[in-house]
């Protein structure tokens, strides 16, 4: 998963990925017509630069070491604190394209107890909630990620992220992490300015109704 839409991932091709996690499949996940009108579930075809082989279809078993790693956002402009997450013991991501040029990525994490995932969304949160951009940043600065907290509970985030300066995204995401019992859901959706917005309650009422209990 990409949470930051500037993580780029840096490890070497491995093989094809299954497209299951142990016991989560793509049934755990937002189906595309839950994210709204228009948007396709994507089979992406990986490659050398995104670390991974395509399987065909649009969910993938994730790597627990390099996700924790890509779901920390980065071009804060301020050094943000990156707690040590506990490492879940499974992890599926699936992926969706809309015609407007947005993408949405969603992920589900499965930790060995609920207290593991407790530690995670609470890091997750210190980190999103230390995550602004300066105001009035001028276009040839350095890219700079900005994340607004909309929505702030004791087991859901949802924020929006847009990124400002020079090389910076054209589209804007609203995240929703939901943590139940020992799973963390997350869904990360980007569309142009121009297009109509997913709302928090929209995403939120998505990921509830997908998530395992």
């Amino acid at each position: 998963m990409s949470p930051s839409p500037s993580r780029v991932a840096t490890q070497a091709t491995r093989g094809v990925p299954p497209s299951t996690a142990g016991d989560l499949d793509a049934a755990d996940l937002p189906g595309s017509a839950a994210l709204g009108r228009d948007w396709e579930p994507f089979a992406d075809p990986g490659g050398h630069e995104a670390g991974f082989r395509g399987n065909g279809t649009w969910t993938r078993e994730r790597d627990a070491d390099t996700v924790l790693l890509e779901v920390t956002p980065i071009g804060c402009a301020a050094a943000v604190y990156v707690p040590s997450y506990p490492k879940p013991v499974r992890a599926l991501e699936g992926t969706y394209r809309h015609p407007s040029g947005g993408g949405a990525v969603t992920l589900l994490l499965q930790f060995a107890a609920p207290a593991h995932a407790r530690r995670f969304f609470a890091g997750h949160r210190a980190v999103v909630t230390g995550c602004r951009a300066p105001d009035n940043l001028p276009d040839h600065a350095p890219t700079r990620l900005d994340i607004v907290p909309r929505v702030d509970e004791n087991d859901l985030l949802v924020d929006v992220r847009r990124e400002y300066g020079r090389g910076a995204s054209p589209l804007r995401w609203t995240e929703v992490v939901r943590r139940s019992g020992p799973y963390v859901g997350m869904l990360i959706v980007g569309l142009p300015e121009s297009e109509s917005q997913p709302t928090p309650g929209q995403l939120t009422a998505t990921m509830r109704g997908s998530m395992p209990h």
